[in-house]
């Protein structure tokens, strides 16, 4: 399932696995997974799109500085076909009552995409969201 580098990482980082648990909302053929430890959570990430992958991997100490809050990244491994990266796990969700148009959350995302612009990354494949009906409306009322 999990390639021998990424078992070997968690093996002698955290030790034996007490369980695995895979966490919904992801694209059928990746994967994410919660791995519970004696004393440590973790998250293991899989998908086949760089994107992701780079964030962590090339900018994670540059979005830390200003305060950007994502989780620590403890190791990331590909084999330019699968991506993967063990990463912090962050129990807290974000409140539903901050999912639309908080802008905090909004100050964040122009960050994150701004530090992209500034290294000439160009990124294949972008990702387009969706915008629910429901936040449509909303953000025509900001006109």
């Amino acid at each position: 399932m999990w390639p021998s580098t990424v078992k070997r990482f968690l093996h002698k980082s955290f030790g034996e696995s007490l369980s695995v648990r895979k966490i919904g909302g992801v694209v059928h053929d990746e994967g994410c997974f919660r791995v519970t430890f004696q004393n440590q959570l973790v998250i293991v990430k899989k998908t086949r799109e760089s994107r992701e992958w780079f964030l962590y991997k090339e900018n994670s100490h540059t979005l830390r500085q200003p305060g950007v809050n994502h989780p620590v990244l403890y190791d990331a491994y590909t084999n330019n076909e699968e991506y993967w990266l063990v990463l912090e796990y962050i129990p807290l969700l974000l409140p539903e009552n901050r999912w639309e148009a908080d802008s905090s959350i909004l100050s964040m995302l122009f960050y994150l995409h701004y530090s992209t612009w500034k290294n000439g990354r160009t990124l294949t494949n972008p990702y387009i969201p969706n915008w629910l009906t429901k936040c449509q409306k909303n953000s025509y009322l900001l006109f």
